[in-house]
């Protein structure tokens, strides 16, 4: 899905020389509609690519291995609160295996969540072990904020983490003691998620983004569905369904519907509970997973409904709630049956019962994610109202050549959603593919009438002019140019605003065009290769050789660059002579 904006078509990850580019940047930069910054996910992309570049393998590698580092932190993380190694290996087990890790893990760009979970265990477990009367490790606790910080940059949803610990401190017994400790031990972690939304705010703004992103409903009605999406998470978590990978919600708009009701009483009970028993163990894993499921249940603008990979960081709290509840019940029937073999082998026998049901659920998830074709059909088919995933597999049909398959989903997704942008611009296209030009121009300029806050439809349609002949290029510099004020930061529409100035040897202009879309993207190549051609169109050659021996840094095999330098030594040396 996202893999095709995120590494596949993204020339950011393709060189180190653009890490001050990654963290200045938007994720999604060259798509509308997603307002997110997470450049730690997008510098391990970066590593990935200078290892493996298209492979796949190297990259579901790299996911398996911070799945089995989130679980091996699960696992200490549950020891250190009830010191018990085989209920923190049974659950850290349950956790691997559970289904709902299935889209974090297998889905790449899912990655975010276990990196950001990395770093925030991590944060969390350096501030237990220095939070410790009479043990001065202070560098412990640089390191926990320091960690902290960086799940911060790894997904934004972490910025709830200093409530948890604000949580966790007032419920121990055996820490420091003194509110004003508490205080002062958890200020700087408040201090480094405000610095970070900051940092968002001044990246997302910069780039033409809004801060908070579109929201699917009315802030009331966030507000009164709020607690049936919180029930929703706990009931997909308890009883993992077949492969869903976008389930789109029902929005219900009384207070007094007998679900949000008794989706509104369960929450209740709980905070009640959390309340009463503060300084429980399971008090302290239910309110792990009411505040990080917060940010994710629509209350704040989210962009898209509701997603397996999103309980990968909450459901941490289940695991907590799960121990505390079998070592209390072990513990009763311990006292009451203690000679009973079954007593004395019931944590590894229900660890194996726990473990077979999830892993079965697992194993059969996974089989959606092997091909674009497999996965976008099983979407629709359990989504079938979804309008993103008919628009996606029409894409994935157009790669493939099936034009009538593609139509009818672009516009099976058309009919779901008459104002989403990328169907239009996508079925203009497929019709563009075909040589059906008249169509294509029809649809977007509909889709710009419909979207007009949307660049899209005027660089399609730009497109579109651009290969129609030297008629119509004036035409396509203009939308170009409409584009660009709609999308300042998108590389992509400079450099074909360069290419239209070519064509009618309007070389100065182009030359700013191509300059500026390697100032947006240094790794741009094609860009270096234009840019060294238009300067030798106008005799500037050694602004040709800078150019191409720039491009040549980034691609050093690239055969076209190599040939045009070896032209132009040639054609230096003649003149010269």
């Amino acid at each position: 899905m996202d893999d095709r904006h995120l590494i596949t078509e993204n020339s950011y990850i393709k060189s180190f020389r653009n890490v001050g580019h990654i963290f200045g940047s938007e994720f999604f930069e060259k798509v509308d509609g997603f307002n997110v910054y997470r450049p730690m996910a997008a510098l391990l992309d970066m590593f990935d690519y200078s290892i493996w570049r298209l492979n796949p393998f190297g990259y579901h590698l790299t996911n398996f291995i911070l799945h089995f580092i989130v679980a091996s932190l699960v696992y200490a993380v549950l020891f250190n609160l009830f010191k018990h190694y085989t209920i923190a290996l049974f659950l850290s087990l349950a956790y691997i295996t559970h289904p709902s890790a299935t889209e974090a893990i297998a889905y790449i760009p899912g990655r975010s969540d276990p990196l950001a979970l990395i770093f925030m265990l991590s944060s969390f477990l350096l501030f237990a072990y220095f939070w410790r009367p009479g043990l001065q490790k202070r560098i412990y606790y640089v390191f926990s904020i320091i960690a902290f910080v960086l799940a911060c940059l790894s997904k934004e949803t972490t910025v709830v983490f200093p409530v948890f610990l604000s949580l966790y401190i007032i419920s121990c017994r055996d820490k420091m003691p003194g509110i004003k400790n508490k205080i002062l031990a958890v200020s700087p972690y408040f201090l480094a998620a405000s610095a970070a939304l900051l940092l968002r705010y001044i990246v997302l703004t910069s780039a033409g983004n809004t801060f908070m992103n579109k929201a699917y409903a009315g802030l009331p009605l966030r507000i009164i569905n709020a607690p049936v999406f919180t029930l929703k998470y706990i009931c997909m978590f308890f009883r993992p369904v077949p492969f869903v990978f976008e389930q789109l919600p029902t929005y219900y708009i009384s207070i007094f519907n007998p679900i949000v009701l008794a989706s509104s009483a369960v929450v209740i009970a709980a905070l009640a509970l959390i309340i009463k028993f503060y300084k429980s163990s399971a008090a302290l894993g239910a309110a792990w997973f009411l505040i990080f499921i917060f940010p994710i249940i629509g209350i704040i603008p989210i962009n898209a409904p509701l997603h397996y990979h999103w309980l990968y960081i909450p459901s941490i709290g289940f695991l907590v709630i799960m121990a505390d509840c079998f070592l209390n019940i072990r513990g009763i029937l311990k006292n009451r049956y203690y000679n009973k073999l079954v007593v004395r082998y019931l944590p590894r026998i229900a660890g194996v019962v726990v473990l077979i049901f999830p892993s079965s659920v697992s194993i059969k998830q996974n089989l959606y994610f092997k091909d674009e074709l497999t996965f976008y059909r099983g979407a629709v088919k359990q989504t079938p109202n979804s309008y993103r995933m008919h628009h996606n597999l029409g894409l994935v049909y157009l790669e493939k050549g099936l034009f009538k398959n593609a139509v009818i989903e672009f516009k099976t997704a058309l009919k779901l959603s008459p104002k989403a942008v990328y169907p239009y611009v996508n079925l203009g296209y497929a019709y563009q593919s075909k040589n059906f030009n008249t169509a294509a121009e029809r649809i977007f300029k509909k889709a710009a009438h419909i979207s007009p806050g949307s660049y899209m439809p005027y660089y399609y349609l730009a497109n579109l002019y651009g290969d129609g002949g030297m008629r119509r290029l004036p035409e396509s510099i203009e939308l170009y140019k409409k584009a660009i004020a709609l999308k300042p930061r998108n590389p992509d529409i400079y450099y074909n605003l360069a290419v239209a100035y070519d064509k009618i040897s309007a070389y100065e202009d182009s030359i700013k065009a191509y300059t500026k879309t390697i100032e947006l993207n240094p790794a741009y190549t094609d860009a270096y290769i234009n840019l060294g051609a238009a300067f030798a169109k106008t005799g500037r050659f050694d602004g040709a050789r800078a150019a191409w021996e720039k491009g040549l840094r980034f691609e050093p095999d690239n055969l076209y660059i190599i040939q045009n330098l070896e032209k132009l030594k040639i054609l230096q040396r003649h003149n010269k002579n």
